[in-house]
């Protein structure tokens, strides 16, 4: 993982593979559609950011708190969010497949449409697996669409 760097380079459509963010404030944070694929966010704060169509993949968010966060459209392939909080979290359409999701918090989290290789185990191997939203667009598949 590279060197901190400053948080106002942290812009929508920003290219920052493998930024060292780990432990930062970015509460709120427009992060619309950032490439921060393979990056460092451990313990990052995340409440209320939009990463809608944020580049996660290989992404270490362990203890990251993304609570609220809009995480609509992300691709989070092999991220590992151990012990993060996705507490009322928008996931609706995420790749999560190869995610590990040991122990992270998904409490009210919109999951419909997610696509993951076996969700429920992400789900058995979660906390608070009550309340999570599915509908019958969540999948296994990655060829699976909406229109919506």
């Amino acid at each position: 993982m590279g060197e901190p760097i400053d948080p106002a380079r942290l812009i929508p459509g920003a290219s920052l593979p493998y930024v060292n963010l780990a432990e930062m404030d970015l509460t709120g944070l427009n992060l619309r559609n950032v490439d921060l694929h393979r990056a460092d966010l451990h313990n990052t704060i995340l409440v209320d950011a939009d990463l809608q169509g944020a580049n996660l993949t290989d992404a270490y968010l362990a203890g990251a708190n993304l609570q609220r966060a809009n995480l609509r459209d992300a691709t989070l392939v092999g991220a590992y969010l151990g012990k993060a909080n996705l507490e009322s979290a928008n996931l609706r359409y995420a790749n999560l497949r190869g995610a590990n999701l040991t122990g992270t918090r998904l409490y009210e989290a919109n999951l419909a449409g997610t696509i993951a290789d076996n969700l429920p185990a992400l789900l058995w191997r979660s906390q608070l697996r009550t309340d999570v939203q599915l509908n019958s667009h969540t999948s296994t598949d990655s060829s699976s669409t909406d229109p919506i």
